[in-house]
């Protein structure tokens, strides 16, 4: 129910942001990914379901720093091992790139 009346959805790429299919027309998902997630097989789910449903506006936030994911990958991490980490993102930044 929540998701159905947000207007903006924040998350980590995963099963929760299954919920921006309930949401209403014209709103956003902003899916928040940890170093180096990224290529086609990431892309293989929210984005490529939100450009099939053109309802929700999908934007895509990667922490462009090892230093931002917990734990800390080694520079080299592959897509594989990269996808467990969790992001530190200070809501400021997001606010200030959204808004």
């Amino acid at each position: 129910r929540r998701a159905a009346s947000a207007d903006v959805l924040v998350g980590t790429h995963g099963a929760g942001l299954v919920n921006a299919f309930f949401m209403k027309a014209g709103s956003s998902l902003i899916e928040v990914r940890p170093y180096r997630f990224e290529g086609s097989w990431p892309d293989k789910y929210f984005r490529a379901m939100s450009a099939l449903e053109k309802k929700v506006h999908y934007w895509q936030v990667s922490s462009g720093s090892p230093r931002l994911s917990i734990p800390q990958p080694p520079l080299n991490v592959s897509v594989w091992e990269a996808r467990d980490h969790a992001v530190i993102l200070q809501w400021h930044s997001l606010q200030a790139w959204y808004c």
